[in-house]
């Protein structure tokens, strides 16, 4: 049986986003674990939404999660500007750390996978050491085929795991939860991207002050360059404008004509 979020849903066009808190959804998580219900935890930023337009398989993976975090300042202000929604961002890396957190205090097990093998040893030994007390049900890379996944599946599913962490990138993370969540019989699953790498001291991230202020994508780019600018500079800036133009849309619809 599905979790079920108490928080305002909103739409940000057409696609679902929560106005869930970090405390919100680490309780909703605890819910699930304890009663075995399953619990989808996605996430949209602006750049995923572009995707999931152009991408239905995506699309529908995230909009079927039982819960859809606001992880990106964009969705948050697209969310206020458009639909009158205030919610604040909850980024998968941050939610991640507190479900380890819950589980080192609960005893919850956590599966991993993605990655490398070298990037698993290291986040497993340094997130050991702060939050011990937490079981590792079980850890895979993210490297196979086709071929592998019906043992991958069984293998996680034997684990006893509570909780599923995939660490790949969009959007193979959102598939494989979509097309093996029941099969799996975890409760909690979520995609965390490249938060293996921060975790095991592979990658660094955005000064604390960056991330108050909303700029971690500015710090991102300045990493890898080639590789996210065409992200943070075309489809970034392609959605804000996007979202300025359906409000001015609005604020000049005459008056009794309803939004499509």
């Amino acid at each position: 049986m599905p979790a079920q979020s108490p928080f305002k849903r909103t739409r940000v066009f057409g696609f679902p986003v929560d106005a869930v808190s970090m405390q919100g959804a680490v309780g909703i998580a605890d819910a699930a674990i304890r009663t075995r219900a399953r619990c989808r935890l996605g996430s949209v930023n602006a750049a995923k939404l572009v995707s999931m337009q152009k991408d239905p398989g995506l699309a529908r993976a995230v909009s079927e999660s039982e819960i859809v975090l606001p992880d990106g300042v964009g969705v948050v202000w697209a969310a206020r500007l458009l639909e009158g929604v205030h919610m604040r961002r909850v980024t998968g890396i941050d939610l991640m750390e507190r479900l380890v957190a819950l589980a080192a205090e609960r005893g919850y097990a956590i599966f991993f996978l993605g990655a490398r093998d070298a990037v698993l040893r290291d986040m497993l030994e340094r997130l050991g050491r702060r939050y011990p007390g937490f079981r590792v049900a079980g850890a895979r890379n993210g490297y196979f085929g086709t071929e592998e996944e019906a043992d991958i599946v069984a293998g996680v599913r034997e684990s006893g795991a509570d909780i599923l962490f995939v660490g790949m990138g969009t959007p193979a993370k959102e598939l494989w939860i979509d097309r093996h969540h029941e099969a799996m019989g975890v409760p909690v699953c979520m995609g965390v991207g490249g938060s293996f790498d921060v975790f095991g001291g592979h990658v660094q991230r955005a000064p604390r002050w960056m991330q108050r202020l909303g700029l971690e994508w500015f710090h991102r780019f300045l990493q890898e360059p080639r590789r996210m600018w065409r992200r943070y500079f075309i489809v970034s800036t392609g959605f804000f404008l996007r979202v300025l133009g359906e409000a001015l849309r609005r604020a000049f619809r005459p008056r009794g004509v309803r939004s499509s």
